[in-house]
């Protein structure tokens, strides 16, 4: 196998997107939280004046400090907070599930794929062996000919025989390329069901 179980969730667009939103709904859910957390907010400051703000009859540079704490604490919201969180992390998780159903929907895909790809290998197997067997017949044939033993219509049989499985053969070869190659990089999204 040429390809990892995350290799074909990486390369499908559909669940890079959802992904995404997962990500962004936990973000959200995390946000709705922190409203309703204590906010504590410190600031200060440093001020410097000429003349001086305090005595402005002296002609020197002369500084203040500023400090400030603030601090909001939710004491009573009447449940509000937690049903808007409740709502954000049910958000997450009907996401997540969608996206446990798409990763679920790729895995039987990619099952899919493979049992077509066993199904053409032991096909491609099977038209080698009947290939093998017409050479070996036209071979013969031919042998019997040049001795005289066999007829030509019957050559001239053997030689339809591996004719006709040539192609059969060779289009068998481009199937399980072109099933290999889709595992590999999708050209189909999986559609909402």
């Amino acid at each position: 196998v040429i390809y990892t179980q995350e290799d074909l969730y990486e390369n499908r667009p559909e669940l890079k997107s959802l992904q995404l939103a997962v990500n962004m709904y936990d973000m959200k859910s995390r946000i709705v939280r922190a409203d309703y957390l204590p906010t504590v907010a410190l600031m200060g400051n440093f001020l410097v004046t000429n003349p001086s703000a305090s005595n402005g009859f002296v002609n020197d540079f002369h500084g203040m400090w500023n400090v400030g704490v603030v601090a909001k604490i939710p004491i009573y919201h009447f449940g509000e907070g937690a049903n808007k969180y409740r709502r954000a992390k049910s958000d997450v998780i009907l996401t997540q599930y969608q996206l446990d159903d798409a990763r679920g929907k790729v895995s039987l895909q990619v099952n899919q794929y493979e049992k077509k790809i066993a199904e053409a290998d032991s096909r491609l197997e099977m038209a080698l062996k009947n290939m093998e067997n017409a050479e070996e017949n036209l071979r013969v044939a031919n042998i019997g000919f040049k001795e005289g033993v066999v007829e030509a219509p019957d050559r001239q049989q053997q030689k339809g025989a591996r004719q006709q499985n040539e192609p059969h053969f060779r289009r068998r070869d481009l199937t399980e390329h072109r099933k290999t190659h889709s595992l590999v990089m999708p050209d189909e999204t999986l559609s909402p069901a």
